[in-house]
């Protein structure tokens, strides 16, 4: 049986020092460590979907993707807002 309780606690110490990128590594990592059903497991005690954790051991096996200098890709996060529309906001 896996400890729940250790992962949560070790989650929940790092979480206000992760960004999104360390934050995927870190729970790849901590799946990694644990045998049989260790994505579900670190999905429960985190609550990081499962995909997320996937895509977290995809960048671990391969380091090259995995450090670009980005947390996210290009053209990713909120688009501007044009600048006709920010007349509008007393701009």
């Amino acid at each position: 049986m896996t400890n729940l309780a250790g992962i949560k606690k070790r989650f929940s110490v790092l979480s206000r020092l992760l960004d999104e990128r360390s934050r995927r590594l870190v729970a790849g990592a901590e799946s990694l460590a644990l045998e049989r059903g260790g994505i579900s497991a670190v999905s429960r005690a985190t609550g990081i979907s499962r995909p997320v954790i996937r895509q977290g051991i995809a960048e671990l096996k391969n380091p090259k993707t995995a450090w670009t200098g980005r947390v996210r890709r290009p053209g990713g996060g909120r688009k501007q807002l044009p600048k006709k529309t920010l007349r509008w906001f007393g701009t």
